[in-house]
């Protein structure tokens, strides 16, 4: 039998502000960002130079990939006008699952303080405009919206040396961090072909010798072998089959 339930609080309608709140929509700019969600893989990482506020270099880095949560898009299921959740994004996030890619789940707890990365700002329009990590915007009276581009570079960087921390990224394979040095030292030396014509480009062959020293020293750091030289990975010989030992004989 059903029950009935009996509405006591309807809600006010607020006559003091006629103008609606939010991020201004419309236009070839003002555009809402979808929800997302991020994934990580093993190949994904790239080595950052700077340094936060305490003067921290970075150092390698996971580049975790948005997937974006807009219905008809990569297998994204139509929320048939409600709001696009996880399970509409399914079907997206597994052909990524399948092909190696690891889900950063905004609800992780490993997270911390990045936990419900996904926030959002309402729009005029009743919507959502989902933001990053960091990210602010100010509404100009022309509608124009500004965001803090400057301020959000060390704010992601920050997030995703959370990931990496956290151990909620994919660890940096050895591989992929011997290639991403050999194209290094491929520069390199290319530099060096060019500043022997022309010395006055000594000054990049000595920047880029810098970051050389640097990337390697910042995998020592992230894989822990602070004393220990960084060598190619030596492959294991295929044993060899078992013949019959010098004192056997083979039966004709």
């Amino acid at each position: 039998m059903s029950s009935v339930t009996r509405l006591t609080q309807p809600k006010k309608r607020n006559r003091d502000n006629t103008q609606a709140t939010g991020l201004p929509v419309g236009g070839r700019v003002n555009r809402p960002q979808a929800p997302y969600v991020y994934i990580h893989y093993s190949q994904s990482w790239s080595w950052v130079g700077l340094a936060d506020e305490n003067g921290e270099r970075f150092g390698w880095l996971p580049r975790p990939k948005r997937i974006v949560g807009q219905p008809g898009c990569n297998g994204v299921r139509d929320p048939n006008g409600g709001e696009v959740t996880m399970d509409h994004m399914m079907p997206a996030l597994n052909r990524h699952t399948v092909k190696g890619a690891k889900i950063i789940h905004p609800t992780d707890p490993l997270l911390g303080q990045y936990q419900f990365y996904d926030e959002f700002y309402d729009t005029k329009a009743g919507g959502k405009w989902f933001i990053e990590p960091g990210q602010e915007a100010v509404v100009l009276p022309t509608d124009e919206i500004l965001w803090n581009s400057d301020d959000v570079i060390p704010a992601v960087m920050k997030f995703r040396r959370h990931l990496r921390d956290s151990g909620l990224a994919l660890p940096f394979m050895r591989e992929f961090y011997l290639k991403a040095m050999a194209l290094e030292r491929q520069k390199l030396s290319r530099l060096y072909e060019v500043a022997g014509k022309n010395p006055g480009l000594q000054h990049r062959v000595d920047a880029q010798e810098t970051r050389i020293e640097m990337m390697d020293e910042d995998y020592k750091v992230y894989t822990g072998l602070l004393s220990e030289e960084i060598a190619p990975v030596v492959p294991k010989r295929r044993a060899a089959r078992r013949g019959p030992a010098p004192s056997e004989s083979i039966d004709e």
